[in-house]
């Protein structure tokens, strides 16, 4: 029978490997989280936002034709992962009580939130939503510094601005800077 010391000590070692154990998985976590930011990174850099193409656009001499008939909502969101859907018509309900005749158009990557102009666009990624707004980053009050210029890049939506949604708990935040394009738009 062990002793009350011998006890301790082997509860110590135990306690020990665990911390140790924990540690080793937070960091292999940490890589796993960085390894997931560069692959969506790539996969936006080719195009993919969550599913692949449903529509084939062909190669002509002159160049490349487009798919003629239109981009519904439905189409735009068929595929995409579940989560980013759900927090997609979270948001777009949230959008669209800022004010009447708030129109959504669908596109191939992004879905647009317009009056008489857009005032914000949204594509969807496998764990987040990249949302734009028409405004410059200028005259946009974000003290948390959530968004950023893309004047400068390649995009899929006319915005300027844009910052990133990754779940309903950023809801409040992300919808107050939409209400500030929105009123910016919709005042000019």
């Amino acid at each position: 029978m062990p002793t009350v010391e011998e006890l301790i000590r082997m509860r110590e070692e135990a306690i020990r490997s665990l911390l140790e154990e924990k540690e080793k998985l937070q960091q292999q976590l940490e890589a796993i989280r960085s390894q997931i930011e560069g692959m969506e990174a790539n996969l936006q850099r080719l195009g993919y936002v969550g599913a692949l193409p449903s529509k084939v656009i062909k190669s002509t001499k002159r160049g490349v034709s487009k798919p003629s008939d239109e981009f519904t909502l439905e189409m735009f969101l068929d595929g995409k992962a579940p989560a980013t859907v759900s927090l997609f018509h979270q948001l777009s309900e949230n959008i669209t009580s800022l004010g009447s005749g708030i129109n959504i158009s669908a596109h191939k990557k992004s879905a647009a939130f317009s009056t008489q102009h857009n005032f914000c666009e949204v594509v969807l990624f496998v764990s987040k939503l990249t949302i734009y707004l028409d405004i410059p980053l200028s005259d946009l009050h974000d003290p948390k510094r959530i968004a950023e210029d893309c004047s400068t890049i390649g995009r899929w939506a006319t915005g300027k601005t844009r910052f990133q949604l990754f779940s309903a708990e950023g809801m409040e935040y992300a919808m107050d800077l939409i209400r500030q394009s929105f009123q910016y738009n919709t005042s000019s």
